[in-house]
């Protein structure tokens, strides 16, 4: 059945699980092609932009649009699975994006039309997923192994970012900033790839609301730009009114808020201030992050960093008469969706850093707690913080940001090897746990189809070297992500969307022209 509405389409039943399933079949077959080493790149068209050429999976799935509506949506099933992964390790986009079609397809047989004998319930096939799902990422874990050395992190960054001189400076970097580091890989300028390591401060934020997303990556990224610091929560924006008139007045680019909480009329001002600057061609913007798990002390912590004055609402401090001066400032400020802040060239000097850390030092020691004591921890290391950065660079804009795409990958793969060690790659560890589990288990063809597009890619004579890793976190949240997704879509009758407006000659439809 489907609707004449000139706002909806919708499909029940079979119909609507034959557009998931075909949306499914035609993302997995775009990001699919880009696979293994002899995958293939995907150009990805941007209005009056350069184009993107690719084979990072995360980017493909969210560049690509269908242009039937429902059958769209299941691609968006997948840009939510990939999204999930990449927000959680970093990686994995592809594979997750492989074996949640696969998945689907699985389960969809066991359920079987209306005339099928011997069918299951939608909800009992989603359980067998979820045990199944369990059973496999035990078998992962039994066979994975540690990685310490170098030369392993070496081995598992180069995997992913093909190519070894940059897997030699993420293996040197991983190491130097450790296992829980921060490495940021950021276009560079001129024709060769630099690395630095600073000192910073990481902290858990994020943005308030997508709309302050401003990088490709869906992650905020300002330069230099007064930051304001509080524990208030902001139901409207009339308390910062004077500060944001004084801000703008004085030539700035824009403020960020740092604060724990925003509600929605707070959040719709500032995105409607921001619009009408756009409209009138001012620069000036006002970016809301928030860190709801601050602590008063964690406040300060950030407040010394940046170098701005703490307005504390248990203080009694009257936001309202915030002044110029009592604004911090940092060379760079990152929030990525996934729950990370990093604060570079903090504006605060480094003798009120180092007194902080001594105070907080104090406090460590006195402190009988055990989970306290190691909150204190953490918020020394972060005030003392060594970040990587990764300035990645060629002579053309579309090979730059193609470098950087794999070498962010390179980085989150060798990060996740050391946090929980590897397993055999090139799909080849999920293939051995198939033997194991057996062709009774829903999952047994499924978790195959990652290994296979590989060897269909290599033309089928692909030797998987011994040495060739895989991070086991990658896979098995690639796993937990693509079962989540699929279980979820298999309990789907009906699929309703919005009626596509879209111009897909005036390039808003992305090109997914395999390059051979």
């Amino acid at each position: 059945m489907t609707s004449n509405s000139d706002r909806k389409v919708y499909r029940f039943g079979e119909q609507a699980q034959n557009k998931i399933s075909e949306g499914l079949r035609k993302g997995a077959e775009i990001v699919g092609s880009t696979l293994g080493s002899c995958g293939q790149n995907v150009l990805i068209g941007r209005k009056h932009r350069t184009p993107i050429i690719t084979n990072d999976g995360l980017t493909v799935i969210n560049n690509l649009i269908l242009e039937d509506e429902l059958e769209n949506e299941g691609v968006l099933s997948l840009v939510d699975a990939a999204n999930h992964a990449s927000e959680l390790v970093g990686d994995g986009s592809s594979t997750t994006i492989i074996l949640a079609q696969a998945i689907y397809e699985a389960g969809k047989k066991l359920i079987g039309g209306a005339f099928a004998l011997n069918t299951k319930s939608s909800m009992q096939v989603k359980r067998e997923i979820h045990e199944a799902t369990k059973l496999v990422i035990q078998e992962l874990k039994k066979s994975s192994k540690g990685i310490k050395t170098k030369e392993e992190i070496k081995s598992v960054a180069f995997a992913a970012c093909e190519d070894e001189e940059m897997a030699e400076i993420i293996s040197d970097l991983v190491i130097k900033v450790g296992e829980n580091g921060t490495i940021i890989v950021e276009e560079g300028w001129g024709r060769e790839s630099e690395v630095e390591l600073v000192s910073g401060m990481r902290f858990a934020a994020k943005v308030a609301h997508d709309a302050f997303q401003n990088t490709a990556e869906r992650d905020l990224l300002v330069e230099n730009i007064p930051i304001l610091v509080t524990d208030f929560d902001f139901v409207g924006m009339d308390d910062v009114l004077k500060i944001y008139t004084e801000n703008a007045k004085a030539g700035e680019q824009g403020l960020v808020i740092v604060a724990n909480k925003y509600e929605l009329p707070a959040i719709s001002t500032i995105v409607s201030a921001n619009l009408m600057n756009a409209k009138r061609g001012s620069s000036h913007r006002v970016h809301l992050v928030r860190t709801p798990s601050f602590t008063p002390g964690e406040f300060e912590d950030f407040a010394t960093y940046v170098g701005a004055t703490y307005f504390s609402k248990e203080r009694g401090d009257k936001l309202g008469e915030a002044q110029l001066t009592d604004l911090g400032r940092c060379s760079s400020l990152r929030v990525s969706r996934n729950g990370d802040g990093v604060a570079l060239g903090g504006g605060g000097s480094k003798e009120s850093r180092d007194e902080r850390i001594e105070t907080l030092k104090k406090e460590l020691k006195s402190q009988p707690v055990k989970q306290i004591k190691g909150r204190l921890e953490q918020r020394i290391a972060s005030l003392a913080a060594a970040i990587g950065i990764i300035k990645v660079a060629s002579p053309s804009d579309a090979e730059t940001e193609y470098i950087r795409l794999k070498t962010r990958n390179g980085v989150k793969s060798a990060q996740a090897a050391v946090s929980e060690g590897v397993v055999i790659g090139g799909g080849k560890a999920l293939k051995d746990v198939a033997k194991k589990i057996g062709k009774d288990n829903i999952l047994y063809e499924a978790i195959q189809k990652p290994y296979d597009k590989i060897q269909e890619n290599a033309g089928g004579k692909l030797e998987i070297p011994k040495d060739l890793f895989d991070p086991l976190k990658v896979t098995r949240t690639a796993l937990e992500q693509a079962s989540s997704q699929a279980g979820l879509l298999l309990t789907t009758l009906t699929a309703i969307a919005f009626r596509s407006e879209r111009d897909f000659g005036d390039g808003a439809k992305v090109i997914a022209d395999k390059i051979k």
